[in-house]
């Protein structure tokens, strides 16, 4: 409670397959400390248009997050800001989009009570310097659930009172490999074919 924020890890890259809950981990995350979250995506600010226009989205995106501060920023699809050193067709386009995310990262990091998370299914192809230790501290894997977890997905999708006779431990050994949004599909489906 008493720590300063610079003394805390405060920005975050989840990794991992789709469907895994990585944007689910963030608000999350979010909603248990009480904190508003401002999300944006590499797509969400190339649609308002050229560079400039893509650049001046996400300078909004976080000029929001620091008038709420504290609060949490996501930063989707962040393997869209991908290598600027390899071959693209709109290499300029894209070695200025990732220099501006890299200007806005290091300026957010004077924010006390900014927390950056971003969350990317390709890793390996976000280019290093923006998520280099100082930009995105933590490297966070989110795998395909167990069987734990599983269980546990089933039982908040479909409600005790549908499993109570039910063998949810024999469903979700039926179930490894999938993915949590699979299986949330799944018990959608179940409970509308019951109904």
């Amino acid at each position: 409670r008493d720590r300063s924020w610079a003394d805390v890890a405060s920005s975050a890259v989840f990794h991992g397959p789709p469907g895994t809950g990585k944007t689910t981990l963030a608000k999350a995350f979010a909603g248990s400390a009480g904190l508003p979250i401002i999300t944006t995506s590499y797509s969400d600010c190339q649609k308002h248009g050229h560079q400039g226009d893509m650049l001046a989205a996400l300078d909004q995106a976080f000029a929001e997050a620091k008038q709420a501060a504290p609060a949490v920023l996501f930063i989707d699809e962040l393997d869209s800001f991908s290598q600027r050193n390899a071959p693209h067709q709109n290499a300029s386009y894209l070695r200025g989009v990732v220099n501006g995310l890299l200007e806005q990262i290091n300026r957010a990091r004077d924010v006390d009570g900014l927390i950056l998370f971003g969350a990317t299914n390709h890793l390996e192809t976000v280019d290093p310097a923006v998520i280099r230790s100082g930009r995105f501290d933590l490297k966070l894997h989110v795998p395909y659930p167990d069987k734990a977890g599983l269980e546990a997905i089933l039982l908040a999708k479909l409600g005790t009172q549908n499993t109570a006779e039910v063998d949810t431990g024999a469903i979700a050994d039926r179930l490894i490999g999938l993915s949590g949004a699979d299986v949330e599909a799944l018990a959608r489906d179940a409970l509308g074919r019951a109904r």
